[in-house]
């Protein structure tokens, strides 16, 4: 046996419509979490709000011969790591897909995050919070 279902497209496109909202909160929320995720970085503390472990004695020394900061943990010499800070989105029909990425300058992430135990990329418990309750609230 055999249903026909009415206005089938009217639905699909209801559907589709919702997505495309959700897809475009979504892009928004991890952008604004992104550059928290910078901002809270820049500030010295890891995604658990901690300060980062400080720098070592030779890091400290080389800091201060291009006349940087040595007073706090900022993860930033020369800027290349947070410009290099993206979020790539890929949509297909039904999906949205947010990639946070440092490009090339990976490598300083994993040294920071896995040889100096200085964890701050990803987001806080709170940021996910916050990104759900934007995409419970899309009409």
């Amino acid at each position: 046996m055999m249903i026909k279902v009415e206005n089938l497209q009217a639905i699909e496109r209801a559907v589709k419509e919702r997505v495309g909202k959700m897809a475009t909160e979504f892009e928004s929320a991890v952008t604004v979490e992104k550059n928290r995720i910078q901002e809270r970085t820049q500030s010295g503390l890891d995604v658990n709000g901690t300060n980062f472990r400080p720098y070592m004695p030779y890091t400290i020394e080389n800091r201060r011969r291009f006349n940087k900061q040595t007073a706090k943990v900022d993860l930033t010499f020369n800027g290349d790591m947070f410009k290099a800070f993206k979020v790539l989105f890929t949509k297909a029909e039904s999906t949205v897909t947010g990639v946070l990425t440092f490009g090339v300058e990976s490598w300083k992430v994993r040294k920071n995050q896995d040889l100096y135990g200085r964890r701050f990329f990803g987001f806080s418990n709170e940021q996910i919070e916050i990104i759900k309750n934007k995409l419970r609230n899309v009409k």
